[in-house]
């Protein structure tokens, strides 16, 4: 009898134990790359990006290793769907967004729907709540929000159409954008015009017209 107590008693602490998450990985080459999973979700990475996926009955989690993934997400509340990315994390309330990660920081950008926006793992109630329209870019412990600037969230989703697409933007930042997706580098030697801003659109393999464009202004 005791014996038996003691099997059953190891089974009830092996089924209740719970699972670590199964991580895929996906990434994406110098092209976009679009995921289908089997809950409705669809996820679109960018050029040179990387996420870690992990999908079971209780959760649906994502991590952004690098570059920017945008997130067409089919909601469920028995299953959230959180992104981690940097220390943060995004939670889905139904929606469609946009995350980043470079040397800006990390930025989060709503097109449809509501996310919540705050630190992994805590147990703090510190969550930024965005709608549409919203935008975010958070560095160095500090967020700075944007609120119903549906511009900015357009251009921020402007590669999904193979476009660059940029408002009031550094020279530098456009170069650095160009050159995620380009072989031929754009470089800017002088800080003074690195700093001058700019409003256009390209598509993103057009660096030839796009340097020439600049050139000539």
């Amino acid at each position: 009898i005791a014996a038996s107590l003691l099997i059953a008693l190891g089974a009830s602490l092996m089924i209740e134990k719970p699972q670590a998450p199964h991580y895929e990985r996906f990434a994406s080459s110098d092209q976009p790359r679009r995921l289908s999973f089997q809950d409705g979700s669809k996820i679109e990475l960018n050029a040179h990006s990387q996420v870690h996926v992990a999908m079971n009955g209780r959760s649906r989690l994502v991590t952004l290793d690098r570059g920017e993934a945008f997130f067409d997400v089919h909601h469920d509340e028995h299953r959230p769907f959180e992104v981690r990315i940097g220390g943060y994390q995004v939670t889905d309330l139904g929606t469609k967004f946009v995350i980043r990660q470079d040397e800006d920081g990390i930025t989060t950008a709503v097109l449809e729907g509501e996310v919540e926006l705050g630190l992994a793992d805590s147990t703090v109630r510190n969550a930024h709540l965005m709608k549409p329209g919203d935008w975010a870019v958070t560095r160095r412990g500090t967020t700075y929000a944007h609120s119903n600037d549906f511009a900015q969230v357009e251009a921020l989703l402007g590669w999904r159409k193979g476009l660059v697409i940029f408002n009031h933007a550094p020279l530098a930042q456009a170069a650095r954008e160009f050159n995620r997706y380009n072989d031929t580098k754009l470089v800017i030697a002088d800080p003074a015009v690195a700093a001058i801003r700019i409003d256009c659109a390209f598509k993103t393999g057009n660096i030839v017209g796009f340097s020439r464009l600049m050139r000539d202004a």
